[in-house]
């Protein structure tokens, strides 16, 4: 993350704008390693001078937790282990340097890096935030580093650790605590992301513009949107020149059309933008095995999501003899409804958090969805909880059938 020193004349400004002037990175994390959960977090210097440490700590996305206290000075290029358990690192990495001699996880109130996606948060010794990483095991991020063996390791410390298309798997299984990161590289990939399409299911005969964000740091050679209709995927060259559908020239935001096609016509598309170097990124991140689609002319099922219960302590006994979370889902439609493919989440803008699997719902009948995250008691039981202070729930349609909003709100606080 690039820093800079931000000059402000009004002190509440100051306060609520923190100044970055130091020039420590978050470089690598590792936040759950294959077999007995080693976790590090790396720190390096990429100023031309020492930075002295005291007083600075790392910090999850939780202020409640302890900090981790930070100790000694960083040398120019030089590097920083914080590790979760310091005897258990030194036991796994007996060669890895230095290494900070507090840890993250100790304590009542340690804490640990999260397998589904956490915050480390890095501040200096007047409480002013450095630096900060919010990763996720899926998306745009490496998936790979969700206890397969590598970390996530930084391309490069200028880049902007912000961004998913900065960081890759480690090469080396484990990561590279306090050496060069395996994956770094001068030239770096470009970026693709962020991409929608304008019509969510477009009626026979009518085009449908997509758009997607992509900029590279050298120079992009082309943005491509690939669409398949049956036949296999073609290109269409997309364009940031505001002409046609684009809105404006030169805002990094890409535009192509789809064709119009014939009712009941499966279109997938992906984007793909490639540089000068021949380096390319896709979206979706893992196209083209995962894609967008929609169906010409298709038209939702009437599923209503009527009843939920985020504290249970009495009501719908699950198979198992527990009484856990619930989303109950209604049909009413006049026929029967498959919920294969289908998504249901707690969040409004997660389309694709808990697939569905192979349920014929009866007209006029309910199903309920166990919300309990505990996926070895079957194919209805998903993989998060409700939570109690009050959020969303949402259930969205398969991937062809373009993966909409079917029904979704959200609720307030709930109790026993």
């Amino acid at each position: 993350m690039k820093k800079s020193v931000l000059f402000c004349l009004l002190l509440i400004v100051i306060c609520l704008h923190p100044v970055l002037a130091d020039d420590i990175v978050i470089n690598e994390i590792m936040y759950n390693s294959p077999g007995k959960d080693v976790e590090f977090i790396e720190l390096y210097n990429s100023s031309t001078r020492v930075i002295d440490l005291q007083g600075w700590y790392i910090l999850d996305d939780n202020d409640t937790h302890n900090p981790c206290y930070l100790e000694g000075s960083l040398e120019p290029q030089g590097f920083l282990i914080v590790p979760g358990d310091v005897s258990l690192f030194a036991s796994n990495y007996p060669g890895a340097s230095p290494v900070n001699s507090n840890d993250f996880e100790s304590g009542a109130d340690g804490w640990s890096l999260g397998n589904g996606g956490d915050v480390v948060r890095l501040f200096n010794s007047s409480n002013q935030l450095v630096d900060m990483v919010a990763y996720e095991d899926g998306n745009d991020w490496p998936g790979s580093a969700d206890g397969n063996g590598p970390s996530l390791e930084l391309l490069n410390p200028t880049l902007d650790n912000s961004l998913a298309i900065s960081w890759d798997p480690s090469a080396t299984t484990g990561g590279t605590p306090g050496s060069v990161n395996s994956v770094w590289t001068q030239d770096v990939s470009p970026v693709c992301k962020d991409g929608y399409r304008s019509i969510d299911l477009p009626e026979s005969g009518v085009e449908v513009p997509v758009m997607v964000t992509a900029y590279d740091f050298e120079g992009l050679e082309k943005v491509e949107l690939m669409v398949d209709t049956g036949n296999g995927y073609f290109p269409i060259r997309m364009a940031d020149d505001g002409l046609q559908n684009d809105v404006l020239a030169g805002d990094s935001i890409f535009t192509a059309v789809i064709p119009g096609y014939g009712n009941g016509t499966l279109v997938k598309y992906y984007a793909v933008a490639t540089d000068n170097q021949s380096q390319s990124d896709c979206w979706p991140n893992k196209a083209p095995a995962e894609y967008h689609a929609y169906t010409v002319g298709y038209t939702p099922p009437s599923l209503r999501i009527t009843e939920i219960l985020a504290v249970n302590d009495t009501v719908n006994m699950d198979s198992y003899g527990e009484y856990d979370d619930w989303i109950e889902i209604y049909n009413a439609d006049e026929q029967s409804v498959n919920l294969m493919g289908m998504y249901i989440a707690n969040d409004l803008n997660n389309s694709r958090d808990f697939e569905l699997p192979d349920y014929d719902l009866a007209p006029r009948d309910y199903v309920l969805i166990w919300a309990d995250d505990d996926l070895d008691q079957g194919a209805l039981h998903a993989d998060f909880k409700l939570s109690s202070e009050g959020e969303a729930v949402a259930l969205f349609e398969s991937i062809d059938h373009g993966n909409v909003l079917i029904d979704g709100w959200q609720y307030g606080r709930m109790s026993a």
